[in-house]
């Protein structure tokens, strides 16, 4: 499978490999990844396959070796916001991961990650009580997919990982409090 994921936290990581404990994956991830101490190592000793998002020549050759990881049967997993989500509200999706799922014909599966934001904050290292629901979506198939498809393919993954974030606060699996002036706002007669 390719799994999509939602990126709150660095924690998202962890919480991905117990969610998802029947699967051997890897992560695509930024090379910038590898200079973080033990981190970085384990990333590049587990053979996970890391892009210059600056070099698109790189980028492609990292696709090539996530579409060897998928041929040798280990599942790709892929934060499609290409960075951790500074409020929990969901980033512009970037196209490799959907690209590699129409190209190897792989069932792309979504995930929503909630609640993993208020545990440790994009710049904080400091882990905070709660607690993180994951929503690990049915896998969609890609057959007879095509580059030219990419966008929609993207779309529909991004209104399905949406959905169990909606109605609640960033970074909490609270259902957000409505302000009465944008209630006011946002209703119309009848």
């Amino acid at each position: 499978y390719v799994f999509i994921a939602n990126h709150q936290s660095n924690i998202d990581i962890p919480v991905l490999i117990q969610a998802l404990l029947a699967f051997q994956l890897r992560w695509l991830a930024k090379k910038e990844l590898l200079w973080v101490p033990l981190f970085g190592w384990a990333m590049w000793a587990a053979k996970h396959v890391t892009v210059d998002r600056s070099n698109r020549a790189d980028a492609l050759k990292s696709l090539k070796k996530a579409t060897e990881r998928i041929a040798s049967g280990i599942s790709l997993v892929f934060f499609p916001e290409g960075t951790r989500s500074p409020d929990g509200r969901l980033l512009p999706f970037k196209r490799g991961g959907f690209w590699l799922a129409v190209k190897t014909q792989t069932p792309v599966v979504p995930i929503t990650i909630n609640g993993s934001g208020a545990l440790l904050p994009k710049g904080d290292w400091r882990i905070r009580r709660g607690e993180i629901e994951v929503t690990v979506g049915k896998p969609l198939l890609v057959e007879n997919g095509h580059p030219g498809k990419l966008l929609a393919v993207s779309n529909q993954l991004r209104d399905i990982i949406a959905k169990p974030l909606a109605g609640c606060s960033p970074f909490s699996r609270q259902p957000a409090k409505q302000d009465s002036s944008m209630l006011a706002q946002n209703s119309s007669p009848k």
